[in-house]
């Protein structure tokens, strides 16, 4: 057996037992925090804005929602623009010399 047939039937297991209260506790709580975020950045985050108005350059359309507005945008581009909304003021991990937020954390 293959290490990623592994994986796949170790996670097909994993779904069958659910998530411990615990754990589901702490995904509605970060799920909520992102869309939070996510908010607060499309209302007072213009570096968020701006990397989304340039991904969004010749773009027209699609299926995937911009969080907090109206903006439609193909799936993997919407992807990138919540991305950004959701990065923009989350300073979970920032790196003080840097003053970066180098990646998301969902375990912090």
């Amino acid at each position: 057996m293959s290490l990623s047939h592994e994986i796949v039937q170790a996670i097909r297991q994993r779904q069958k037992r659910g998530l411990p209260e615990e754990i589901r506790e702490k995904v509605i709580l970060h799920i909520c925090d992102t869309i939070a975020i996510s908010l607060a950045s499309y209302k007072g985050a213009p570096i968020a804005l701006k990397s989304i108005a340039g991904l969004s350059i010749g773009v027209k359309g699609g299926t995937g929602r911009v969080i907090g507005s109206e903006h439609r945008l193909p799936p993997a581009y919407a992807a990138f623009a919540n991305t950004a909304l959701a990065h923009a003021l989350d300073y979970d991990d920032i790196n003080d010399l840097a003053r970066i937020h180098p990646f998301p954390n969902p375990f912090l």
